[in-house]
């Protein structure tokens, strides 16, 4: 689990830096821009983030059989 937050901040602040690096804001816009244009990376990375979660946490059915011949 601490891994997916890792991820999720990690993708977050590349893409924070990414949507900066083109240019500054725009001066005179609406509200409702400024809330799309600081959420659009929350949920993009939000989105990696529970995918990669949900495919990690359900192993594929080969590797389910591999586990009980490696018992502790």
């Amino acid at each position: 689990q601490k891994k997916i937050i890792f991820l999720f901040v990690l993708l977050t602040i590349l893409l924070f830096l990414m949507q900066s690096y083109g240019g500054d804001l725009p001066s005179n816009a609406s509200a409702y821009f400024y809330v799309g244009y600081f959420t659009t990376p929350l949920i993009i990375s939000g989105l990696i983030a529970s995918v990669t979660y949900l495919l990690m946490r359900k192993p594929p059915k080969q590797v389910r059989k591999l586990n009980k011949y490696f018992k502790d």
